[in-house]
């Protein structure tokens, strides 16, 4: 049986513990980072003072298949993960309303 792997889309280290990676844990971020970033997305939107979120379903246990970078004000772009629902949502207008709100998302790709 094939052992399985993950790279952190935060921090780019391999996880070399075979249980964190099949749980898309990252120990060196202590986060689930290879998991789809809905949550991290909604935290800082709910920071920005949004109550509610409609349409924005989370916390989301799906695998983040695809990499976008979140920028807020006065902080550093963080790598996260989306799964493929999440992802088109954000394309399909709901960036617009969150740059709005002070933060930006793009699409990135995997490095």
């Amino acid at each position: 049986m094939p052992r399985e792997s993950f790279t952190c889309p935060r921090c780019g280290a391999a996880e070399a513990d075979p249980v964190l990676a099949t749980q898309r844990f990252c120990g060196i971020c202590q986060d689930f980072t290879g998991r789809c970033g809905a949550s991290l997305i909604a935290g800082a939107l709910l920071a920005t003072g949004v109550l509610e979120i409609p349409g924005w379903p989370y916390p989301c246990t799906s695998t983040g298949t695809e990499r976008w970078l979140l920028a807020r004000v006065a902080a550093a772009e963080t790598g996260i993960g989306l799964c493929a629902p999440h992802g088109d949502r954000l394309r399909a207008g709901a960036a617009s309303w969150m740059n709005a709100l002070g933060l930006t998302l793009n699409p990135a790709g995997w490095s």
